[in-house]
């Protein structure tokens, strides 16, 4: 918050921008890459030069020398890339490459600026995906599995199906007319608590007000009468805002692992505290110490306690899911028309969900925003790491008759302290008809073991679908049959619409206030 003004950018593009590890952050602080990797790194950082200019592959690896160090390792390439055709040294020959990741992390991004040239969030994301397709298979990315191969057209019906939908959104709205104006008149969104600097204006100020029916807030915000305004300011100008986004589901990854029990009532335990800025994080740290099993605010390891029913506490198995928010979004493409741009996240809001299936099926009855109010409520306290080093604590909301059908907590549900991997998973965008696209291929279309996709979107249920239907590319081909409101395709022209006409008449409404302006300096 700056004075009276909130930040008010699209909700969905905070969490990409959120801070988090990269695959190259961890090659850039990895001090030795395993020799394997480094052979594996020098071949494909080769065949990358070889695509980006095949006549004279050097040339393209010496401008990324150039532009990294100044050309002065270049007589040390084939340390650093090997091309085509050339013979690769013996990876266990401790000399024959490179080691530090740094370097590699340079020339990495070197050589997916060459291949994604530019400016923008799309590019960004190219280059992003060139960098874990080079790092594919090593430590730092795992490699995709090979998709079974397809004998009904999958690939090339959702790649159709992406043709269509981004027709229905550029003919039944002025997004695209929109998008274009925008390159030449940026501007954005804000929430304000205090009147419009457009209050002497009514016209503008009204048109600037046509922002706050497109731009969701939380009950907070609207307790508070905070109201969402057009703006040019500068530090407020992007275009996010206007491109539609759809909540397609939750992809979650399961894990095992393990559960020290914190009893519901552990708090009748401890004195009282009247300080309502103390978390349940801090409690159960008093806790902890009260029952002996931590001895000050800095410790490492819990004591070795079988749970049991009678003490209400103790270690028992505990499978959690990871989860990635799929996102779809129309875009614009490099010639101004809509395309559909895929996005799985990793959500930065809660990290162990317990693996209850039963709260998928009850997602009809609590009603379609039920997966991302789930996501947004504290099932993960946020804990203070200078203290809580090895664990992470889960705090079930039992405070919430959501979460605590007829008033108790569900099986397998549960509050405690879980060992903390530290896992993030890694982000997967792109175009979804970009068939060659193998990473977005395999989020589309992939079922791995242990990894199940929830849809939010509406499915018509018992009709068949030509993909696997628990894929997401099963989802989007299930919403087909839904009923006509619940289409992806109908909810996102919704959507452009909303934007593309309010967004287009606030820009009018400042060009006619400047015309106004422009007029008054020979009045009649």
């Amino acid at each position: 918050m700056n004075g009276n003004v909130i930040d008010a950018t699209d909700r969905f593009s905070e969490r990409t921008e959120r801070q988090k590890t990269t695959p190259l952050d961890a090659l850039r602080r990895t001090a030795r890459v395993a020799p394997a990797d480094r052979a594996t790194l020098a071949s494909r950082l080769g065949e990358l030069a070889a695509r980006l200019n095949p006549d004279r592959p050097k040339n393209a690896a010496r401008s990324w020398f150039e532009n990294a160090w100044q050309g002065d390792r270049w007589a040390k390439r084939k340390r650093y890339v090997v091309l085509p055709g050339e013979s690769a040294p013996d990876p266990q020959d401790e000399g024959a490459y490179v080691a530090s990741g740094v370097d590699w992390a340079v020339l990495a991004e070197q050589a997916a600026a060459a291949l994604h040239a530019g400016t923008g969030p799309i590019v960004e994301a190219d280059r992003a995906r060139a960098i874990r397709d080079l790092l594919r298979g090593t430590a730092f990315v795992p490699a995709i599995l090979p998709l079974p191969v397809e004998g009904d057209g999958g690939a090339a019906l959702i790649a159709t199906y992406a043709d269509r939908v981004s027709r229905v959104v550029e003919r039944g709205s002025d997004v695209r007319r929109l998008w274009s104006v925008l390159r030449s008149a940026p501007f954005g969104t804000v929430i304000r608590t205090d009147e419009a600097a457009e209050e002497g204006d009514p016209a503008l100020a009204k048109a600037a007000l046509a922002a706050d029916a497109i731009e969701p807030k939380d009950d907070h915000s609207l307790a508070m009468g905070w109201r969402t305004r057009f703006t040019t300011e500068p530090s407020s100008v992007r275009s996010n805002w206007s491109e539609p986004t759809i909540f397609l589901g939750l992809r979650a990854h399961t894990r095992e692992a393990r559960m020290f029990i914190v009893p519901e009532d552990f708090v009748d335990e401890l004195p009282p505290n009247n300080d309502g800025d103390v978390g349940a994080d801090e409690r159960v740290l008093e806790w902890l110490i009260h029952r002996g099993f931590a001895t000050g605010r800095s410790f490492e390891d819990l004591p070795e306690i079988q749970y049991s029913a009678e003490t209400g506490t103790g270690w028992r198995p505990f499978r959690y899911e990871i989860l990635q928010l799929v996102m779809l979004t129309a875009r614009p493409k490099a010639d101004g028309s809509p395309g559909l741009w895929v996005d799985a996240m990793a959500s930065d809001l809660a990290h162990y969900h317990p693996v209850l299936p039963t709260f998928d099926a009850a997602r009809a009855e609590i009603g379609k925003g039920w997966l991302w109010n789930f996501i947004g409520q504290t099932i993960t306290s946020g804990v203070d790491y200078s203290y809580w080093s090895s664990y992470e604590y889960v705090d079930w909301p039992t405070w919430n008759e959501r979460y605590m059908p007829g008033g108790a907590m569900p099986l397998g549900a549960a509050s405690g302290l879980v060992e903390s991997t530290g896992e993030e998973l890694t982000d997967a965008s792109g175009w979804l008809d970009d068939v060659a696209n193998a990473e977005l291929q395999e989020l589309l279309f992939g079922r791995q073991d242990g990894v199940r996709f929830i849809p939010e979107i509406a499915i018509a249920r018992g009709l068949p679908v030509p993909v696997d239907p628990a894929t997401v590319a099963g989802a989007l081909l299930g919403n087909l049959s839904a009923p006509e409101e619940d289409r992806v395709s109908e909810r996102l022209l919704a959507k452009a619409r909303a934007r593309a006409d309010a967004g287009l008449s606030y820009h009018e409404a400042v060009v006619a206030h400047h015309r106004k302006l422009i007029d008054a300096m020979l009045p009649d």
